[in-house]
């Protein structure tokens, strides 16, 4: 299966071991090609030219790469825009409230936790419900029925 990118052509088994892979990079530099690429490859397998899982497969290991290339280069493309382009640069603040010395903080987040940790264990209780069942509360008398928690499945390729 054949791409064209910007007056470029690319095979997908060319792409995925291409030895010059930064000329595919520079292939895509617009959102617009890169929506472009994906419909040529979502076409492709659609029309049939193209095994689905063959492609999965290639796309995950794209994703590998790319978080790879990701993290490799990050340090130095923020150094350049520093550099050449600081309108591209925004700042992220995070706080850590831990160090504040606040005891009403300190106390909510331990209730938060707690509270996070009954909620799972009674998820984990909830899911053990196959049929209604009646409980009644001890302390007020109130009868509830408990239903069966509803789920859906998603189905999901396993690539390794």
């Amino acid at each position: 299966m054949n791409f064209n990118m910007e007056n470029q052509n690319y095979d997908v088994a060319y792409i995925a071991t291409s030895p010059d892979a930064n000329s595919i990079v520079k292939s895509i530099e617009t959102r617009k090609s890169a929506k472009a690429f994906a419909k040529q490859v979502i076409d492709a397998v659609i029309e049939g030219n193209e095994y689905p899982l063959t492609i999965w497969k290639r796309i995950i290991m794209f994703e590998t790469a790319l978080k790879a290339i990701k993290d490799g280069i990050k340090d130095y493309a923020i150094n350049q825009a520093y550099k050449n382009e600081p309108k591209l640069l925004s700042e992220r603040k995070t706080f850590d409230f831990s160090v504040c010395n606040d005891s009403q903080y300190n106390e909510l987040s331990l209730q938060f936790e707690q509270i996070k940790n009954a909620l799972k264990e009674r998820e984990l209780f909830l899911k053990t419900i196959k049929e209604p069942i009646t409980i009644v509360d001890e302390a007020t008398g109130e009868v509830t029925k408990l239903m069966p928690p509803t789920w859906t499945a998603n189905t999901i390729l396993i690539i390794k």
